[in-house]
């Protein structure tokens, strides 16, 4: 359904805009309104719009001519003749819907509102956002991801916070790349406890360095936790291993791209706390053997654990530990182990305890000096009969091998190499997807 389709429905159905002053519109064309972004209700006579979605993305724009409208302030009362009572008499009933809607339910077009999401924004769109949420007193799903180029002013960024309506009725908040400082996640801190019903939290790639300290200290009830790229140090990662307690029901950790260091063994004495733990990303946070060995002997504690990465760390012998231990965690599907310095003593101690995760359906060994482990793989390949991605961008291989690879046990499998030989082989061997 397009605009005008949109448009032509409502005004047959005489559908009516209560603004967020009380005032009541009939309705307009209006331009980049998703026809799944509202409903109608009827109240009374007449039918009522309600927008249960704001977005802007790569398919939609902000829809700024209607939420321009709807905040608007109310036209100035003029002065009516006597001789065109009849049509206020018209009007009566508008009048009469919108007093009782305001005094007894204080709702208009913006109160249905349950999803936010905004990606990139130009700083005048996230002004935008911020004038709107005052009136959007229930949010379910809010998320923001902030212009990769953009910069925004801390001063915008903390009043749009202090905008956020948190109660019960939030699920979701993810604010990505927008540059909250401390006062923001000061704020946010400060009023999770009046959203009892949050469990998703990404404040991904924001400079929050230590303020993570407070933040991680009221999270109990968050069932999904991604801190990429803040800025997080051996110190936030062991406050937030002595905070796991608190947050027992936790099944995704997400705190990638932190230089975490010696404080991954802090937070790896408290991974008994999450038993419940199904995602654990920790890409490129600086651990080296002794913290991936601390790691390794705590899978015993996480045994529902189904996707691991520790991709971009020098793990190096650390990953002879984590084949050790696989048989804890026997119902994972996803392990990345790219860039880790594994050599072929370590794939070929993982190649064997293959085994113990019958249901891996993806690999990751790129960027690794394999040499004569990829034989030892290919061997053990018939043990994970789901595994159908297999990467190993960089692995130097010999033609047989990739070959081998390809065609191991009949499987259909979709393998990852950049292993340069002619083009027709690489037509003829690379395994196609699933």
């Amino acid at each position: 359904m397009d605009d005008d389709e949109d448009h032509s429905l409502l005004v047959d159905l005489n559908t009516s805009l209560v603004l967020c002053s009380g005032e009541v519109r009939s309705v307009k064309k209006y331009a980049n309104l998703a026809a799944d972004s509202f409903f109608l209700k009827k109240e009374g006579q007449q039918m009522l719009f309600c927008l249960t979605r704001i977005c802007k993305n790569y398919k939609h724009a902000l829809p700024t001519e209607l939420l321009t409208e709807l905040t608007s302030t109310p036209a100035s009362p003029s002065q009516t003749p006597v001789d065109d009572q009849s049509k206020n008499q018209d009007n009566s009933g508008a009048l009469v819907l919108t007093e009782s809607i305001l005094n007894q339910t204080g709702q208009h077009c913006l109160s249905m509102v349950r999803t936010i999401v905004i990606d990139s924004p130009t700083s005048e769109e996230l002004t935008f956002v911020r004038n709107l949420l005052p009136f959007i007193p229930h949010p379910r799903n809010i998320q923001i991801n902030g212009g990769r180029f953009t910069s925004y002013d801390a001063e915008l960024i903390e009043s749009m916070v202090a905008n956020i309506h948190f109660s019960n009725y939030l699920h979701s908040l993810k604010l990505n790349n927008i540059k909250l400082t401390s006062t923001c996640v000061n704020k946010i801190a400060s009023l999770l406890h009046q959203a009892g019903n949050l469990h998703e939290l990404d404040l991904s790639w924001n400079p929050l360095y230590s303020s993570v300290n407070d933040l991680v200290e009221n999270l109990d009830h968050v069932t999904v936790l991604r801190l990429r790229g803040v800025n997080m140090g051996e110190k936030e990662a062991a406050v937030l291993g002595a905070s796991l307690a608190c947050i027992n029901g936790l099944q995704e950790l997400d705190i990638s791209h932190n230089a975490l260091g010696h404080g991954i063994i802090e937070l790896a004495n408290h991974l008994d706390c999450v038993p419940f733990l199904r995602v654990m990303n920790l890409q490129n946070t600086e651990m080296g053997e002794q913290e991936a060995t601390a790691v390794f002997r705590c899978l015993p504690s996480i045994t529902e654990l189904e996707v691991l990465d520790l991709s971009s760390n020098p793990l190096g012998y650390g990953i002879i530990e984590l084949a050790k231990h696989l048989n804890f965690v026997t119902g994972l599907k996803g392990l990345n182990l790219s860039d880790t310095q594994m050599g072929e003593e370590e794939v070929s101690a993982l190649a064997c305890a293959l085994k113990d995760v019958p249901d891996l359906y993806k690999l990751d060994l790129s960027h690794n000096p394999l040499g004569r482990g990829i034989s030892v793989l290919i061997q053990h390949l018939s043990s994970v009969p789901q595994l159908h991605f297999l990467w190993l961008f960089g692995v130097k291989m010999t033609k047989l091998e990739a070959k081998e690879l390809c065609t191991a046990n009949g499987i259909d499998r979709a393998l990852a190499t950049d292993y340069h030989v002619s083009v027709l082989f690489l037509l003829t061997f690379i395994c196609p997807p699933f």
